[in-house]
């Protein structure tokens, strides 16, 4: 924002996954700043992980695609390389050419295992997702915070105007108290005497070279395997 009248009015809230501030306007009272903060950030939050989840679901589909076709070739190797087999030369073969023939399939088989590994990483990020949907549905009561987690005492004046809490062009973090879910010992557990954040983190997950290679030579192929989504 650019005029010095917009600096007063708006504040930055950090909360979701991207740690990018989102800016409110302190020019309302404390307990519609609070109402409209809880609304957005919950509603956005869930949004992000969901998107997120979904992302890794249509990797984790293109990389079984990916695998099962590299099983099959794997499979054609080791058939053709049979001795014996109707169609194997096997026993024609060089010792050379046998040689080239297990290091493809050697090679085929370290690939599939990085597309397993992969996999696995992103079924572990939708697990994360997961989790924090749930503690997110969980949070009964959202704050806001100085960068320390001090929490700003909006709700000691809710007919206020929040910007006599908040400092002019500041930076706060959303924070919730969650309610753990009842249970026939406890039907209405108290709400959590301490706020988290609501500044989420997920597992990155990282590709490997072999992988990069693959996907890169199939994306010039004709025909080929789409680019596996990150």
């Amino acid at each position: 924002f650019g005029s010095s009248t917009l600096q007063v009015m708006f504040f930055e809230c950090l909360y979701g996954l991207d740690n990018k501030p989102k800016y409110f306007s302190a020019n309302c009272s404390c307990a519609v700043l609070l109402d409209h903060v809880a609304e957005r950030a919950q509603r956005e939050v869930k949004e992000a992980l969901e998107r997120r989840k979904a992302a890794s679901q249509k990797a984790v589909s293109a990389l079984l695609r990916t695998h099962a076709a590299q099983e099959h070739a794997r499979k054609r190797l080791q058939d053709a390389n049979r001795p014996g087999s109707s169609a194997s030369t096997a026993e024609k073969a060089s010792a050379e050419e046998q040689q080239e023939k297990e290091a493809q399939i050697q090679k085929i088989s370290q690939l599939m295992d990085a597309l397993q590994e992969e996999q696995r990483q992103h079924e572990e990020v939708k697990q994360q997702v997961d989790e924090h949907i749930q503690l997110l549905s969980s949070i009964a009561k959202v704050v806001l915070a100085l960068e320390d987690s001090t929490v700003l005492p909006l709700e000691e004046r809710p007919s206020r105007k929040a910007a006599e809490w908040i400092p002019l062009r500041s930076t706060v973090q959303v924070m919730g108290y969650p309610k753990p879910a009842a249970t026939e010992e406890d039907p209405d557990p108290p709400v959590a005497s301490e706020p988290i954040s609501m500044l989420f983190t997920l597992a990155e997950v990282e590709r490997s070279e072999q992988v990069t290679e693959l996907l890169g030579e199939l994306s010039k192929t004709k025909g080929g395997a789409t680019r596996t989504p990150r």
